[in-house]
């Protein structure tokens, strides 16, 4: 319950940031750092993918950047 207040607390009194600057200062920017740091690739012949190593660094590197970029509230 504490996080939630804490969450709350931060949307009251955090400093204002633009949703375009979000997504391209906080998120685009830690999405490519994680792209160079677990190695992923995308192989654009093949829709889906069978290597269970790639889904497991996709994941990892998603569950990352949502513990370092948080979430953007509009209200």
């Amino acid at each position: 319950m504490r996080q939630f207040y804490e969450f709350l607390q931060r949307a009251n009194d955090g400093p204002y940031m633009e949703e375009q600057d979000w997504d391209l200062g906080v998120v685009a920017g830690k999405t490519a750092q994680l792209v160079r740091k677990h190695k992923l690739a995308w192989d654009p012949e093949r829709l889906l993918t069978t290597d269970g190593g790639l889904a497991d660094a996709v994941f990892k590197a998603g569950l990352e950047l949502a513990k370092a970029s948080g979430v953007y509230h509009r209200e």
